[in-house]
């Protein structure tokens, strides 16, 4: 897989048909192109300069550059940041100002000549990129159309009106280009993308700075006041103040303790921290949210793959209609100026723009936003699944209680001390993401000769040569610890429930969607929770197997969604049509296998995504629905004589294009 960034104007519908003509060619396996962030993808045996030769087939400015890693990802950065902002003293923007202020002269004096004057200079690099498509043999893209309409209404003796039209395009494409540029900008800021160092501390109690990659796990680093954590560590300090607005979104910053572990990509407050590496820069979370983010950008959702079928279709037809009201005047000797005005408008109207540009980019800005509050959605088809979720299965422990368990009561079985006992279970449950597994930490405990995980059931583990097995560990608050199959210790453990549990459930079921518990645990247990937070159906004594079992069963009837966070989860995450972790706690197999992240576990961000997933559905199908409805009125109109009728055609092209983008940017607010 070779990754492009694509520099130079680019329309959206080219952008379209570059990908389409990627994946046309025989040596590639598939090809990606994002509009909004100008990546392009290309999985295949294809080189560069025929990869760029493609490119510039349909448009012949663009350039590419190569960012040969993932990790290399900060020339990309390096790049974007250069292209940020509009230069107003360059020729493109000189041109649009210099021909609108001769079409507006054109208008006062009612001179063609000084018409066709703007229209040479505001119209030159459109007239440019035209004819190299049009050598190129790449048929009729946007500026090819606006090129034939402005010439074409010269020739029939509107010069006027011809200059109106290209310098009105060349407006309406830089205030869409404007527009687009902001939501880009924000999205770029959702994820820090430039190379990240950390400063370790070594013996001698020096510091010295390194990639946060050549970082090891048990390093001590130092960060800062307003420095980033830049891998995920633990607090040695007794307390630190962490701003975790980059991936949680909440704005006050928070008291960290101790032992804590404090997310990468968090933001020290006050004093310096000093912290001891939990997890190298590949499993970090930041690392973690930066590739989610970038996954996200590549799958689409059933919208977005209707307008490529339509793109591809509505176009030509429009482009025929044009040239059958040309020639219609000649077969029926009507008035062929008059037939001629109505084909301009018609090419200026076929382009499908303001869809193209409008759709995506309302996913990806809405994505941006979800992304800000701490909700990572795995891609666009994920915004529309959840949005028509019906019915959301809650796995119990870590979700709708406390990831934390504290341990109560230790019954001794064998003839060991209740310390020996708590130190085999540390051991036992070292590399554990279990929530259990928080009951039993302690610091600088051995590491077991052999350890599996066994989901939904318990770990095995060996130590000092001798075999452990530690069970009831599924939704149990019972947990036992056996030595060479030979019970030796009984752990009683309490768990909390969220504080937002109950409202959360509320507003689950004010949103007309069915919130059912499925836990492990015992009949009564459940029973009595699911009753007192409000659930209308439960399940209890479930296996992992049995949970898939039952959801599968429920996502025959309706979209399912499931949240949970163990390794035990991982299964019915994959199967649920939405499957919603909870990041900072769960698995990287729960993490892997769902569909939607909550980065800070905060289960009030469920109804908030299914909230902001509606409103970004709601939108797009506004944008949809308005881009048709303007189309088949302007050109019902043109068709019917309307005056002005090219005025009309250029703001059903770029005018349009812009509400697209400015209806796109409310979901910026969708998440809030």
């Amino acid at each position: 897989m070779t990754e492009y960034i694509l520099k130079g104007e680019l329309c959206p519908n080219c952008a379209r048909k570059i990908e389409e003509k990627l994946n046309k060619h025989e040596s590639v396996k598939s090809a990606t192109l994002n509009y909004i962030d100008r990546s392009l993808e290309v999985d295949g045996d294809l080189k560069k300069n025929e990869v760029l030769e493609i490119v510039q087939s349909i448009e012949p400015d663009v350039v590419l550059v190569d960012v040969k890693h993932a990790e290399d990802s900060s020339q990309a950065a390096e790049y974007m940041e250069e292209e940020e902002g509009i230069d107003f003293k360059s020729f493109e923007f000189l041109s649009i100002l210099f021909g609108g202020a001769l079409l507006i002269l054109s208008f006062v004096f009612k001179n063609n000549y000084i018409a066709i004057a703007s229209l040479v200079i505001s119209g030159f690099v459109v007239y440019k990129n035209a004819i190299k498509v049009l050598m190129k043999g790449n048929g009729l893209d946007e500026q090819v159309l606006m090129m034939v309409s402005s010439v074409g209404a010269v020739l029939i003796g509107e010069a006027k009106e011809g200059a109106a039209v290209i310098v009105l395009y060349r407006v309406g494409e830089f205030l869409t280009d404007l527009a687009v540029e902001r939501a880009t900008r924000d999205l770029r800021n959702t994820v820090t993308k430039k190379e990240r160092r950390a400063r370790v501390v070594l013996e001698d109690g020096s510091t010295v700075e390194k990639s946060a990659s050549d970082v090891k796990v048990g390093s001590k680093i130092e960060v800062e006041p307003f420095e980033m954590v830049t891998l995920d560590s633990i607090l040695l300090d007794e307390y630190a103040s962490i701003d975790t607005s980059s991936f949680t979104g909440e704005s006050e910053p928070r008291i960290f303790n101790k032992g804590e572990i404090i997310s990468a990509g968090s933001i020290v407050v006050g004093k310096k921290a000093t912290l001891e590496v939990y997890k190298d820069s590949d499993h970090s979370l930041l690392k973690q949210m930066d590739d989610l983010v970038r996954e996200a950008a590549k799958k689409k959702s059933k919208q977005e793959k209707f307008l490529t079928v339509f793109a591809r279709i509505y176009t030509p037809i429009v482009v025929g209609l044009a040239v059958l009201i040309a020639v219609v005047p000649l077969i029926t000797k009507g008035d062929f100026n008059d037939a001629i005005r109505k084909s301009l408008a018609f090419l200026v109207t076929s382009c499908p723009c303001s869809v193209v540009l409008g759709v995506p980019l309302s996913y990806a800005v809405g994505l941006g936003s979800l992304s800000r509050q701490g909700i990572l959605v795995k891609g666009s088809e994920f915004i529309d699944a959840t949005s028509h979720i019906k019915t959301i299965g809650f796995d119990k422990t870590g979700t709708v209680t406390e990831n934390k368990l504290s341990l109560v009561k230790v019954v001794k079985k064998a003839d060991m001390s209740e310390e020996d006992l708590k130190l085999l279970m540390a051991i036992g449950e070292k590399r554990s993401t279990h929530p259990i597994a928080t009951a039993f930490k302690m610091d600088n405990v051995p590491e077991p000769e052999e350890l599996s995980e066994i989901p939904g059931a318990g770990i095995d583990f060996k130590y000092q040569n001798k075999s452990y097995e530690i069970r009831g560990g599924g939704e149990s608050l019972v947990i036992h610890l056996f030595e060479e199959n030979k019970l030796i210790g009984e752990f009683y453990l309490e768990e909390k429930l969220k504080d937002s549990a109950m409202d959360v459930i509320r507003e689950i079921k004010d949103l007309n969607i069915e919130p059912v518990l499925v836990s492990g645990d015992n009949e009564s247990k459940v029973k009595a929770l699911s009753d007192f937070l409000g659930f209308e159906h439960y399940k209890a004594e479930m296996s992992p197997s049995d949970k898939l079992e039952y959801m599968l069963e429920k996502r025959e009837n309706g979209h399912m969604s499931f949240v949970g966070d163990g390794i035990n989860d991982s299964a019915v995450l994959e199967a649920a049509n939405v499957g919603i972790s909870m990041g900072k706690m769960g698995s990287d197999a729960a993490i892997t296998s769902s569909d939607v992240v909550i980065m800070d576990d905060d289960i009030r961000k469920i109804p908030m995504t299914i909230r902001a997933s509606r409103r970004i559905l709601k939108n797009v199908k506004f944008i949809v629905a308005l881009s048709l409805l303007t189309k088949i009125c302007v050109l019902t109109a043109i068709y019917l004589g309307a005056k002005n009728g090219m005025y009309l055609a250029v703001l059903a092209d770029v005018g349009l294009s812009l509400v697209c983008v400015l209806i796109a940017l409310l979901n910026n607010k969708c998440a809030k």
